[in-house]
């Protein structure tokens, strides 16, 4: 081993956030490919693991999770397996970087905006198929990225989230003596990924404008409609004098019932006149001109009444008189 690996070696050691069967001796690779100068680059102080708090830190990072990639990029002539131990090995220091500092750091956000999360894809997939570490690098990888400050457009991109539900029904955790272990650490990952996502909707509120927030509290008219909330008022009911159905049956007279009803009227009015002539009969020659007078005149009212029901006339609406003149 190199100074420098033996020297990251150590921190990860003593920081006791990696399991032990996944730091073995031998190092990182047969031969130095500069990973481990890589990763004590970006770390924070002479001791420790945690990523320095400026976000450019996360950007450097980056170079060592390139050399994490595939067994392809371990070098030494030695057989994949061996190439495959060391790859885990690899995999599971960056875990720990990552997962030990701490969630509101600028360096942890800026390796998550440079992809993550589609890395942790890449290495679950690679322990579901039993290409690269099996059960402890698992248990390690859900612990390592749970409390990442991660977003609803991050996981939506990598397909972690799907991936790491799917887990529970793997021959990887389904009938084994891990299976426990492992649902309870995926629990704990869809738990606090939704509690980040709900965090950054809280802390990014929408916003309106100055006048568009003044004017949205009032509902706007629809087509000239008035509100819900205005009621209005009912319509008054109209009536008519010129109605048949409004005027009272004793005042609507047709022609001929009004004339009858004058007739029989007259006739029960007392009428001086009448009374002295009863007691003073008139001769045959002046009864003729009044008999041929009142014939006349029944002719004539017959005839403007004949009139008017012919012509479909309304009826006339007329008041009638306490007392008839003589």
């Amino acid at each position: 081993m190199t100074a420098s690996e033996t020297a990251l070696f150590d921190r990860v050691r003593k920081s006791d956030t990696c399991p032990p069967s996944l730091l073995k001796e031998g190092g990182f690779g047969e031969g130095d490919d500069g990973f481990a100068a890589a990763v004590l680059a970006v770390l924070d102080g002479a001791t420790g693991i945690t990523l320095r708090p400026d976000a450019s830190a996360g950007s450097e990072l980056d170079k060592a999770i390139k050399m994490a990639g595939s067994v392809l990029d371990i070098p030494g002539n030695i057989d994949l397996e061996a190439k495959a131990a060391m790859l885990a090995q690899r995999r599971a220091v960056l875990l720990s970087v990552v997962g030990s500092t701490p969630a509101s750091s600028d360096a942890v956000t800026s390796v998550l905006n440079d992809g993550f999360l589609v890395i942790i894809k890449a290495w679950l997939d690679d322990i579901l198929n039993s290409v690269v570490g099996g059960v402890d690098l698992l248990l390690h990888l859900l612990d390592s990225v749970a409390l990442l400050p991660v977003t609803k457009d991050m996981i939506a991109k990598s397909g972690a989230g799907k991936a790491i539900t799917a887990i529970k029904s793997h021959s990887i955790c389904k009938g084994t003596p891990n299976e426990g272990a492992i649902k309870e650490r995926c629990a704990k990952v869809k738990e606090e990924w939704s509690a980040s996502v709900r965090s950054r909707k809280q802390q990014k509120p929408v916003s309106l404008p100055p006048k568009l927030a003044a004017t949205s509290t009032k509902r706007p008219l629809q087509g000239g409609s008035l509100p819900e909330t205005v009621s209005l008022p009912k319509k008054a009911k109209l009536t008519s004098s010129a109605s048949p159905t409004v005027v009272k049956k004793k005042t609507s007279l047709s022609l001929s019932s009004m004339l009858q009803k004058v007739g029989d009227k007259s006739a029960t009015v007392p009428n001086k006149n009448a009374d002295a002539a009863s007691k003073q009969p008139l001769s045959a020659a002046e009864a003729a001109p009044q008999k041929a007078k009142k014939r006349e005149e029944e002719t004539k009212m017959k005839s403007k009444d004949d009139q008017a029901i012919a012509k479909e006339e309304p009826p006339v609406v007329i008041e009638e008189k306490k007392e008839i003149d003589d």
